[in-house]
């Protein structure tokens, strides 16, 4: 009973009642009031809707609050066209998620405090499967389907869907952020027009996500089905100078998101970082999902403990070694005959400077899988070791000295 003496209220007007309480309680009879009201407080907190959604944590977890309890029970009971309609209501990118996503749902799963989490992710793919733009013979949402919040399909697409009136609304990037937005507003009514830098749309979900990771035709299932909404989409047009902000207004554009998206890497402040050979691994993505030749070494290095770095990783192993005689450009991107093959003998080896333990990717179940289908391609992993400096010769580097990391992150988590 001391802990009720150390806890909170915020309630000061139960104060002296529970100030009588514990004094006959814990028999602290020679306490004072004004004692105990400094050291003796409670925290009360008065249910409503949210609190109550809280207490499912796989749905609280998903950045989309997607109902992956509702639909994985509908799974087991044989309801697969029905368990579709609630995975896919709140999420315009449900078949891309159900290969690609984090799944923080899984990580925050109560089945994984017995024994593992359900494999939602898993689960999800497969109804996409049978039933999403990507199957061959797709479902239409209906508007009765998943859980009520407010921007999940069955609101938007009935008690929200003319509020738009046919109004113009430009978005600019044609990504995950930009893509999803225009669904919305399409199904609000809006006349929504994507303006798109380059020649492809998609983002970093085409630029910056190997092939093997997520097949090309869901990407663009899931755009056409975005287009049947009355989308339009205006590929190698950029924002510029002579076409910005005031030119979109002068075309009737009423609004405009900006969803431009981070498509940079950042350096290595260590001497030697300038030497030919040193890429970012987000470079080498845009570049081998683009098409383009990179061409590599017997031997790379992968530099960092997160999704991006095994990515680079994993495509650094499907990636062509030196350049065949007589080959001309555009190879680099493999086709599903080739993906599983080690190109030239490449050996890829990663270093972090976390601990397995602190590593990134392997807070996340989907990150332990990411990481054990790299050990079976064989990366080679140094953890605990940080970057002294480059190593080259004529310009162009030849080796790297590494330091070892005793510790990552302080007592209070910083790093």
């Amino acid at each position: 009973m001391n802990c009720c003496v150390r806890a909170v209220l915020l309630l000061s007007g139960l104060e002296a009642t529970v100030l009588r309480l514990t004094n006959k309680l814990v028999g602290f009879s020679h306490l004072t009031e004004r004692t105990v009201t400094r050291t003796l407080r409670y925290q009360a907190v008065l249910p409503d809707a949210e609190y109550w959604k809280r207490l499912i944590p796989c749905q609280t977890a998903c950045p989309a609050h997607t109902d992956a309890g509702r639909y994985v029970q509908l799974i087991a009971e044989g309801e697969y066209q029905a368990a579709y309609h609630v995975a896919r209501s709140p999420n315009p990118w449900a078949s891309v998620c159900a290969r690609i996503c984090a799944a923080s749902c899984e990580d925050n799963c109560r089945r994984g405090k017995i024994d593992s989490p359900v494999t939602i992710r898993a689960l999800k793919r497969v109804i996409c499967e049978r039933f999403g733009p990507e199957s061959a013979a797709p479902v239409p949402l209906e508007s009765d389907c998943g859980n009520k919040t407010p921007w999940h399909f069955p609101v938007l697409s009935s008690e929200r869907a003319n509020v738009g009136e046919g109004r113009q609304v430009a978005v600019i990037g044609a990504g995950p952020a930009g893509l999803a937005c225009a669904h919305d507003l399409a199904v609000m009514g809006y006349r929504p027009t994507i303006f798109e830098a380059s020649s492809i749309a998609g983002g970093m979900a085409f630029h910056g996500i190997p092939e093997f990771r997520l097949v090309r035709s869901v990407l663009q299932a899931q755009i056409r089905e975005l287009q049947k909404l009355g989308v339009e989409i205006r590929l190698g047009t950029p924002l510029t100078r002579e076409f910005g902000l005031p030119q979109l207004r002068v075309l009737g554009y009423e609004a405009v998101f900006l969803g431009v998206g981070t498509q940079g890497g950042r350096d290595l402040a260590v001497p030697g970082v300038e030497l030919d050979g040193i890429m970012k691994a987000v470079e080498f993505l845009l570049n081998v999902n683009r098409g383009y030749r990179v061409t590599l070494g017997k031997k790379v290095v992968v530099i960092g403990g997160g999704f991006v770095a095994f990515d680079a990783a994993r495509a650094a192993l499907r990636t062509f070694g030196p350049e065949p005689p007589g080959s001309e450009g555009l190879i680099a991107a493999l086709d599903a005959a080739r993906i599983a093959l080690r190109a030239g003998g490449c050996e890829v080896q990663m270093i972090s400077l976390e601990s397995f333990e602190e590593m990134p990717v392997l807070r996340t179940c989907q990150g332990h899988e990411e990481f054990e289908q790299a050990k079976r391609e064989g990366v080679i992993f140094h953890t605990q070791r940080g970057v002294r400096q480059f190593r080259g010769e004529a310009g162009r580097v030849q080796g790297i000295d590494l330091v070892g990391v005793k510790r990552t992150y302080d007592e209070s988590g910083r790093f």
